[in-house]
Formats: C-alpha cells, structure tokens, sequence
C-alpha cells in the first residue's frame, strides 16, 4: 500500500490541477470586519456627472435583452466623443458607429469608433495604439463597466487636450457584446486590415476598475517594458501588476497556448492576432487562494449581477470610486504622451511570450503532457507489481494460469454426457488402433 501513495499522488495533482484548470474555482472568503468609513463622493467631479448620467439614461444596455437600449447607449457615446473633438478643434477626427452580426443580414450590436490622428491626416499606414472599453453591461453595470468607459472618455479629453504631443494616432472604442463572450471586440479585430493590425503598437482595454480589492495592470504574464512603464506614470492612483503565477493555468482555451484569468475581456481577441496588450481591471490574488476574485468581503462581489449598481459603489466606496476612475484615465494619458512610450511600445511586440524561448506557449502543453505521461507509468507499473504479488501469494486469484496447483480438469477432458457410472480409460485417452 505504501509504494502506491506516490502513484496516486501524482495521479491526483494531475486530475485536480486539470479540474481546477476546466471549472475556473473562484475561492470562498471569510466576511471581513469591522466598520469602514468611506469618504463621501464629490457629484460635482467631471466623472461622477458622466457616470451617474449614463447608468441614469441607459441602465440596461444588453444586446441579449434589447438591442435598441444598446444602440441608444452607443449614439449617446458619440454624441459626447464628437463634443470633445469639437471642444479641442481636432484634425482629421472621425468617429463611427460601426454594426456588428453573426451574418450579413443580421444586426447583433454595435461598436463606436473615434480616431484621433497625431498628424492631422488619418491613414491606414500610421502607427497607432487602440484604447478600449466595452459598454454592455448586465444589469446596470456600474462597475462592469460604466466606470471603465467613463475613464475612456477622461481619457480622450486628455488625449485631445494635448493632440501636439501625441507620439502616434489614437482610436478610441466603446464595444458591445462583451457579456456575451467578446462578440464585439472579435469582430471589430476580424475587420482590421492586415496593414492596420501591423501598425497597432499597443491595445489597452479599460474594463471593471472600481469595485475591486486592487487596481491592476496586465500586460503578459512575465515582466515587459511597457507593464513596467504604466506603473512608473501611475502616482495618481494605487496601481499594481497583476501577479504572473496566480491565476494562470496550463491549457489552451483562447489560442494563447495557455489560460489566464484576465483574459475573458477585450484585449484577448487582439492579443490574439499578436497585438500587444495591456488590461485595467479591479480585483485580488492573494496567496491565500486559488484565483481572481473581485473582494475578499462577499458583500463587495457585485460583478455581473444586479447589485452592480452606482448606488452601491458610492456607498461602499465613496470618492474612491472618482479616485480610481481619474487615476486610470490619467495612468493611461500620461504614458501615451510620456517621451519614453513610442520607442517602448515599438519594441512590445519583441517582449511577448510567444517571442520567448522561456515563455514559449508550448511549455505549458509539455507540463501537462509530462504529467500524464509519468501518472501513466506509475499507474501501469504499480498494477504489474500488484498483479504479480497476487499471482505469488497464498491468497484466491480468479483466473490464475502460473503457480497453481492443477487439478484434474484442468488437465484432462472428461465427457459429461457420458451414460457410464463413471468415466473409462477411452474416455480419458485416445488409443490408437
């Protein structure tokens, strides 16, 4: 019994790694306590007025439910998108609604579109970086991710404020039908050109920035310039790297090679097609547990529920809630604008794992596939040594053939049938004649 604990040892490792891996476990966590003071929250920041009227105006905006609330929420993002180009006189601005459908005759949502050039001239030939947030939500959304397109929109009033320093173009894009498993952000990359996602330098997603434990940015899994240069230009608000180890697993779901948790939002379909990424997102990992969750306080995890409402962020968090919208937007407008971010995000494409012996997307398979392998072989040895002791021992085996005392059916063949009393010498031996 005790040489078979290595074997089920690893056999079991190996199964509840791979359960692990399929079921994506989100931890259980004890209540925290105590009361907690938040600051109260200043209605009168720019941020508050664009949040609070948004979730005010379009507090359902899922594609599954009604598209026409989704159309209407995209209308009013341009609507604000085209005032500031109009407020800062931007040249060569272009803003678009652009439908997206499983088909060419159907309809399912809509992504908005708004680029500003740093030449003044828009072209398919100019290097450019996408900055993204999707504005579907379920429910209201506060959260998830009304905070993150108002960040978006602080973020071109930056941008557009100092259009004379821009290092290369920006587009701006508010997608639809992330809820619904990246419908938009899929198909707004499957509609760039080849040229245009080779002059992509950068995409960064703006997506759940509030209600978390921790304000995070993910670039890969692995340290890069660029995550490192975003951490540098982020003293407006309490940023950190999300931790490579946590929340990563060895199977191949979306194309990376592996599975990272931050990877169901909508950088993952330009990461995809070997754009470099970087994601803005509110949660925790902790050493204490297995993966993301969005608080270790249960009365904080809202995501993708009802209770995400701005109701509730102002009362558990506060002005918090304005700090961290503000210090994204400004995170992400002074990196852009920083003297460093050109020549940065020109090399980020040489920094992604895909490009690194050491990272390489296929190391994860061999893990896996090693495992197996050794699991296989010491299961099939240890069966062998088993079956090998029983076959020695004293003890009842069914259907031994080696080392068992025969008896005479198992030699002779006796004729059952037989009408005689018992059985005769030509019953038992064949005599020639």
């Amino acid at each position: 019994m005790k040489k078979l604990v290595p074997a089920l040892l690893v056999a079991t490792l190996t199964l509840c790694a791979l359960f692990n891996i399929l079921v994506f476990p989100v931890a259980a966590f004890a209540d925290e306590t105590g009361t907690q003071t938040v600051p109260a929250i200043d209605t009168t920041d720019e941020a508050y007025v664009f949040l609070n009227d948004f979730v005010t105006q379009f507090p359902d905006r899922s594609s599954s439910i009604s598209g026409e609330n989704e159309l209407k929420a995209v209308e009013y993002l341009k609507t604000k998108f085209d005032e500031v180009a109009s407020q800062y006189g931007l040249q060569g601005y272009n803003s678009e609604i652009l439908p997206y459908g499983t088909s060419e005759n159907s309809v399912d949502g809509y992504n908005l579109e708004a680029v500003i050039t740093a030449s003044g001239n828009a072209s398919d030939s100019s290097e450019r970086i996408i900055i993204g947030a999707h504005y579907d939500s379920i429910g209201e959304g506060a959260n998830d991710n009304a905070a993150g397109v108002t960040a978006l929109y602080l973020t071109m009033k930056k941008v557009a404020e100092n259009v004379g320093s821009l290092p290369c173009d920006v587009v701006f894009v508010a997608f639809g039908g992330e809820e619904m498993g990246l419908v938009g952000s899929s198909s707004y990359v499957n509609n760039m050109t080849a040229m245009e996602i080779g002059n992509t330098l950068l995409m960064i997603n703006i997506d759940s920035i509030v209600s978390g434990d921790n304000l995070y940015v993910f670039c890969e899994n692995k340290s890069t310039d660029i995550a490192n240069l975003f951490l540098q230009n982020g003293s407006a608000v309490r940023l950190t790297e999300k931790p490579y180890a946590v929340g990563t697993y060895p199977i191949d779901i979306y194309g990376y090679g592996y599975y990272e948790t931050v990877q169901n939002t909508d950088h993952t379909p330009f990461r995809l097609r070997g754009i470099p990424t970087a994601c803005f997102f509110s949660g925790t990992f902790s050493a204490n547990i297995w993966d993301y969750a969005e608080s270790t306080n249960k009365d904080n995890n809202t995501m993708n529920t009802v209770g995400d409402t701005l109701e509730q962020l102002v009362a558990k968090h506060g002005n918090n809630v304005l700090t961290r919208i503000n210090g994204v937007a400004s995170t992400v407008a002074d990196t852009l604008l920083s003297q460093q971010f050109l020549s940065v995000a020109q090399n980020a494409r040489s920094q992604l794992m895909d490009n690194n012996v050491l990272f390489n997307i296929m190391w994860p398979k061999i893990a896996v596939l090693g495992a197996v392998v050794v699991t296989a072989l010491f299961a099939v040895l240890h069966y062998r040594k088993l079956q090998k002791k029983s076959i020695m021992s004293d003890g009842g085996v069914n259907n031994r053939k080696i080392f068992s005392t025969p008896d005479a059916k198992d030699i002779f063949s006796f004729d059952e049938g037989s009408d005689k009393g018992k059985d005769s010498a030509e019953d038992i031996f064949t005599f020639k004649k």
